[in-house]
């Protein structure tokens, strides 16, 4: 009877232990109680991204997801939970069995916190929490617990190259330890990146960065193309790589799931790269990234708009007339650079009208520089215009007319000779394509016109009539 009366008072002691041992981690995931490890795997991850402190989320709530990963990822600490609770997992970390008893730490008669005899928790001590400390170092749970940080890193960067905890990963079994040696040197056009010297949502320039880990082989293999591509990409984007052994934290903020990851950062958008690894399919992938803010002027009446308000009073404009139909990278990267102190504008594929409007374009492409958005008041690029330049002579340029009291003080009025109207000049010579842009710059009305001799009459037509209002 004694035995039996015990074997019941056992029973329910556990019980009550349990469902006052601590929080419910299952909860604490989003997961049922049989959840398998890919199931725990993928709410750890979409938590833990979604609740990290660097992303705005709290440290109190990523810890909570971080302990409750570190426990039901564990065979051993999941079996104890399971029948202890949280009291128990920290009593089995302790080296004791969990909750005590027959001489373990905790005392008291049978497995539950407090012993039989010492009391329910909350009678004999209280329920002891199970915490982590952030920021490293060794201690923050009396057996062990991983830090917050470390365990996200590891989870981010257990998917490389190398696959699984094995190796020198904190965390994992043994192995060698792997290398944390930078891939890239100082002398290396890939430039090495860490935390304190990341570019942020305000860079002036366009990135693309490699995330890898030293050991990992497809990252070794990569790396000669990556220096070929920071050469290719210079003036247009720089290039870098992240040490994700040196940088976990950097790295799990980033979602890097696997080495080599490759990312282009502009501003504040991120883009992953998912294609092939060559030369060409990487550095077309990056120039078709570039962010674009060059304004696409087709119509007369969108150059006039884009003078009126992309120059307006003390600045200065740009306007590219192209003979080809897509905008070049030299010029998307010159707009980006320059943002907030230039506008660009683009006129494609030979738009003679656009040219005789705003400046005397002689040949295509060419670059003018209007002053104030007054049409009269331009400069033209005199160096070479090619469809695969480098931006940094035409940035060095536009950025001569910057000063202080105005956008180009020393530019004065010139009235534009293509645009004057004059009865001696000789138009029955020109080319219709000539005379065509002379009729849009004028908005001179031509119906029904199909001959050379229907384009000159519709001219002279206009001139004298301007000559008899006059």
């Amino acid at each position: 009877m004694r035995l039996s009366r015990l074997l019941r008072a056992f029973l329910l002691a556990s019980v009550l232990a349990f469902a006052s041992a601590g929080r419910d981690f299952y909860k604490v995931l989003g997961i049922d109680r049989g959840a398998d490890d890919r199931t725990l795997k993928k709410a750890y991850r979409s938590l833990a991204l979604k609740h990290h402190p660097d992303k705005g989320g709290s440290e109190e709530k990523f810890a909570e997801i971080s302990q409750a990963y570190d426990v039901l990822s564990d065979k051993d600490k999941r079996r104890v939970y399971d029948q202890y609770g949280e009291d128990g997992v920290k009593q089995h970390e302790q080296g004791g069995s969990p909750g005590g008893g027959f001489g373990h730490p905790g005392g008291g008669f049978g497995g539950f916190p407090g012993g039989f005899g010492g009391g329910f928790p909350g009678g004999g001590g209280g329920q002891q929490q199970f915490t982590f400390q952030f920021g490293g170092g060794g201690g923050g749970r009396g057996g062990g617990a991983r830090d917050p940080f470390d365990l996200f890193a590891q989870m981010f960067g257990e998917e490389g190259g190398a696959g699984g905890r094995g190796g020198g990963q904190r965390g994992g079994g043994g192995g060698a330890p792997r290398s944390k040696e930078n891939l890239y040197g100082k002398d290396s056009a890939v430039k090495s990146l860490k935390k304190t010297k990341f570019p942020g949502s305000d860079a002036k320039h366009v990135w693309l960065i490699e995330f890898y880990a030293p050991w990992c082989q497809h990252c070794k293999r990569l790396k000669p193309t990556m220096e070929r591509l920071a050469k290719e990409l210079e003036g247009f984007v720089k290039v870098g790589a992240v040490n994700c052994e040196k940088e976990k934290q950097l790295c799990g903020v980033e979602g890097v799931s696997s080495y080599p990851a490759i990312k282009l950062k502009k501003g504040s958008v991120t883009v992953s790269y998912d294609g092939e690894r060559d030369l060409g399919s990487l550095k077309t992938w990056t120039l078709e990234q570039l962010p674009v803010r060059v304004s696409n002027v087709r119509k007369p009446e969108g150059l006039d708009a884009f003078l009126r308000n992309g120059c307006g009073a003390e600045r200065a404009c740009v306007v590219f007339f192209s003979d080809k139909t897509e905008t070049p990278a030299w010029l998307k990267v010159a707009a980006n650079e320059l943002r907030g102190r230039f506008e660009f504008a683009e006129v494609r594929a030979r738009n003679e009208a656009l040219a005789l409007r705003m400046a005397d374009v002689a040949t295509f492409p060419s670059l003018v520089l209007a002053c104030d958005g007054d049409a009269s008041r331009t400069a033209n690029f005199a160096g070479s215009l090619r469809h695969e330049m480098t931006p940094k002579e035409v940035v060095d340029w536009v950025e001569t007319f910057s000063s202080a009291r105005g956008a180009c003080d020393s530019i004065r009025s010139v009235p534009k000779t293509g645009t004057k109207l004059d009865a001696s000049l000789p138009y029955e010579t020109m080319r219709v394509s000539k005379l065509r842009a002379i009729l849009a710059a004028h908005d001179i009305p031509c119906v029904l016109c199909a001959e050379k001799s229907d384009f000159t009459r519709a001219i002279r037509d206009f001139i004298d009539r301007k000559k008899n209002e006059l």
